[in-house]
């Protein structure tokens, strides 16, 4: 081969090796670009509501995936080119609040000593006892043992009669007699069974009012007098997506085998059911959201609000309360567990005149919730 055969072949070899690199880096672009829109389309989730517009609510559900996504870019875009890096780093600094929402602050848990007045509050969705037995000693000991001052609980289930799978209300609060206070709406009554929310309280209920009900779902509210002062105490049970074990088992089977036309088939199907639940649920939102303001009361808000912390309903539903969580914890907090469903979606929620601490997501394997408590002060 000639000396000029070769130069030629250089430069041919030397043009694909610039032309691969430049695809490469538009590629890359291209991804980076697209993250950065799905982040700005998961903020629009926490203003938007799902009733005007369905799409930013699922990119709301997969914000904690966004955020590792954009500060992967950022990490990967600093040792080549600092100027694209910028574009990551806008999405993520636009995206402030929704990821504080999602990993809480790093600093909280504080203790406020000067405080006189404590409630050690418990949020619980129980899912009807459907993991125990009749009796549900284990279900009760635990419950008696986390020694709350009030307990909301959600999906919260009796047998009509005596003598079937589940106990009569008078059997269950004669097991939590230690709460002689309680206000129980049962969204569901049936020949044999009742399911609703229930507020078990160590201090007076004077007042209560149910703010919503649906077929399965409810939200309520109950004045409680604590020493001379009242708080209004609000148990929320938001609309679900209805999913089925089925859902959830063919999930599993597709991250498995990583069936492409079959995980899209999923996806729709699994789109398609969660639509109606948004719209409800920002329905929903929005009436305890009118309800906590119509009130001069101080508030906690408690509860399965079946929805993300980057989402409309709990956007709503927070508004200018605080989120125990965001200011007493730092990291992925995770309070519904189901196959490779892991999200925080129960939430405890203050007026800003009441301070919390000690927040705890418990570690029980009795519900497919994990209870949620703090003490709020003030």
């Amino acid at each position: 081969m000639s000396r000029q055969q070769q130069s030629t072949g250089r430069r041919i070899l030397g043009l694909s090796l610039l032309t691969v690199k430049h695809i490469i880096k538009w590629i890359c672009a291209g991804i980076t670009i697209c993250i950065t829109a799905s982040m700005m389309m998961a903020d629009l989730s926490t203003i938007v509501s799902p009733e005007t517009w369905i799409l930013p609510a699922y990119f709301g559900l997969i914000f904690p995936v966004l955020l590792l996504l954009d500060v992967l870019c950022i990490l990967l875009w600093i040792p080549f080119n600092k100027k694209w890096s910028l574009i990551p780093l806008f999405g993520l600094l636009i995206s402030f609040f929704p990821v504080r929402n999602t990993l809480g602050t790093p600093f909280g848990n504080t203790d406020y000593p000067d405080d006189t007045h404590r409630l050690n509050v418990l949020t619980y969705n129980i899912l009807g006892y459907k993991n125990l037995s009749r009796d549900n000693t284990e279900f009760f000991d635990a419950l008696n043992a986390m020694d709350a001052d009030l307990i909301c609980m959600q999906e919260f289930a009796v047998a009509t009669e005596s003598g079937r799978a589940l106990q009569t209300e008078t059997e269950v609060c004669r097991r939590l007699e230690r709460y002689p206070y309680h206000y129980i709406h049962y969204a569901l009554r049936s020949k044999y069974l009742s399911s609703g929310t229930a507020i078990f309280s160590k201090h007076p209920i004077i007042a209560h009012q149910v703010i919503f009900s649906s077929r399965f779902n409810s939200a309520s509210w109950a004045d409680i007098v604590v020493d001379a002062d009242t708080i209004r105490i609000f148990n929320c049970h938001l609309e679900s997506n209805q999913f089925s074990v089925n859902d959830y088992d063919l999930k599993d089977e597709l991250a498995e085998k990583d069936v492409t036309d079959a995980a899209v088939d999923y996806a729709s199907r699994i789109a398609v059911k969660m639509k109606p639940a948004y719209i409800m649920r920002a329905q929903q939102a929005d009436s305890i959201m009118h309800a906590i303001e119509a009130t001069s009361r101080p508030a906690i808000v408690c509860g399965d609000f079946n929805d993300v912390p980057v989402g409309y309903a709990y956007s709503t539903i927070r508004h200018k309360l605080h989120d125990a969580y965001v200011n007493n914890h730092f990291g992925y907090g995770t309070t519904f567990n189901q196959k490779m469903l892991h999200v925080r979606i129960d939430n405890i929620l203050h007026s800003r005149s009441l301070h919390a601490s000690h927040y705890d997501i418990g570690d029980t394997r009795l519900s497919d919730h994990q209870p949620v408590s703090c003490l709020i002060s003030w």
